[in-house]
């Protein structure tokens, strides 16, 4: 009976630090923001606030970009909490340029297991992931970790379906962004 009693206690005590995960996940200030993004693509970096979250826009060697970091849009909960990416579209948002796990509460060792084995690599800058509308991406999930990668891949899901189309709509004129279907503003 004792037994029995601490097993319900543990199961019930995982479920309320799974719910609590949610609010323990850092968010980024906008310096902290500028400055991560800066140091990733190395060049100025302007920061917006869109109807659903901040996004970064930058251009390097005549090209535009767009950073992101998915809490802004999507915290999903994987073994134990959720994994935090960061994400850089090209200026129409029809590729995926390149992408990496910044920060999470997930197990550790199921994230770098993930990691390592190459979550990612269906998304990095070689395979340059055509997005098209409507459809999700799929990424090999890693046997041993499988609920962290069905988590990233929800996580990159949920961000660019709030994002894609705010990406879309954008103008760039004089080095800075410009949209007519949303409102947004310039934070730095």
């Amino acid at each position: 009976m004792k037994k029995l009693i601490i097993n319900v206690f543990l199961f019930v005590f995982s479920f309320s630090t799974i719910s609590l995960s949610f609010s323990k996940l850092p968010q980024l200030s906008n310096k902290d923001f500028i400055l991560t993004l800066k140091k990733i693509v190395k060049t100025k970096v302007q920061l917006y606030q869109t109807p659903f979250g901040r996004m970064a826009f930058f251009q390097k060697k005549g090209k535009s970009f767009f950073g992101i970091f998915t809490p802004d849009y999507a915290k999903v909960n994987g073994y134990i909490g959720p994994t935090a990416l960061a994400m850089i579209l090209d200026a129409r948002g029809k590729k995926i340029v390149w992408t990496n796990i910044v920060a999470s509460l997930d197990t550790p060792s199921y994230v770098n297991f993930a990691k390592n084995r190459g979550l990612l690599k269906k998304v990095n800058p070689s395979k340059r992931l055509f997005l098209k509308r409507r459809k999700n991406i799929k990424l090999d999930s890693v046997s041993g970790a499988t609920i962290t990668s069905k988590a990233v891949e929800k996580t990159i899901n949920l961000t660019l379906r709030k994002i894609l189309k705010v990406i879309r709509s954008f103008q760039v004129k004089r080095n800075k962004l410009i949209s007519s279907r949303y409102k947004i503003k310039k934070i730095n």
